[in-house]
């Protein structure tokens, strides 16, 4: 049923390649290519991930890999389907992440320095041999996101839990900024929060200062999933909300990375 409504909407509304525009393509080989490279690290390009040890160096809160560097066609790709409702592109954007997300398994992940991160003093991230539960969590998005089938990081989380093993759960979401309610509860959660680690650094005020669990996460390690990394400020405030729930952040794994100077 699906394929067959699939077909009848290509004919009403004829599909076009969500990079260059090529007719009669979800995602042509030449762009899809652009958004099939290798993990690399690129946690040290986001400053709201970084935490200030006793002696004024600064290192990482957790490890973050990426696929591909937020330009171009890759971010032509992505603005797309984040506003188009696409359940074949949701398939083609699964695919190469479940493919890239199984390199943590393998082991093959970068360690060390990519053109992308200097650093190199993180191990990939554990996944094994540990008796806390691993699960995926992807960052919160709006809830109109859900409703409509934009959600792409509960996409993207979906068959990253496939990929290394993990549990899947969609537990991350946004205190409502707006009206009287909002305001209280996002107090209540600013008096709450705690910075990321022994010394991290708090991340500026936005949205991902409201986020929250709505399950008690103790005893979990949690891989984090979102689609662009730029300053890292999101997948801060959803590694505070983790740890307010008892769990731990090991890692996280984007789509693409902005470029960083």
């Amino acid at each position: 049923m699906g394929r067959w409504l699939d077909g009848i909407l290509d004919i009403v509304y004829p599909r076009a390649c969500a990079g260059c525009g090529a007719w009669d393509e979800t995602l042509c080989a030449a762009c899809a290519s652009e958004l099939t490279g290798a993990l690399r690290r690129v946690e040290s390009g986001a400053p709201y991930l970084m935490n200030i040890a006793p002696d004024g160096t600064t290192y990482p809160a957790f490890p973050v890999w990426a696929i591909a560097e937020y330009r171009g066609t890759v971010a032509q790709v992505i603005v797309h389907w984040k506003n188009t409702h696409d359940r074949r592109l949701d398939q083609i954007m699964a695919g190469i992440f479940e493919r890239a997300c199984a390199e943590l398994v393998r082991g093959s992940a970068p360690e060390a320095e990519t053109p992308l991160s200097p650093v190199a003093s993180l191990s990939p991230v554990a996944l094994g041999n540990d008796p806390a539960e691993l699960v995926v969590l992807p960052v919160p998005s709006q809830g109109s996101r859900r409703r409509d089938g934009r959600f792409v990081t509960g996409v993207l989380a979906r068959v990253a839990a496939r990929a290394v093993g993990g549990r899947y759960l969609d537990v991350l979401r946004m205190t409502p900024e707006r009206g009287l309610l909002g305001r209280l509860m996002a107090f209540w959660r600013e008096k709450r929060r705690g910075a990321i680690g022994q010394t991290g650094v708090r991340a500026r005020a936005s949205k991902a200062d409201l986020v929250y669990s709505r399950r008690d996460l103790s005893a979990s390690r949690v891989l984090l999933i979102d689609d662009v990394l730029t300053s890292g400020a999101t997948l801060a405030g959803a590694a505070r909300a983790i740890a307010q729930a008892g769990g731990s952040v090991v890692g996280a794994v984007v789509f693409a990375t902005t470029a960083h100077p």
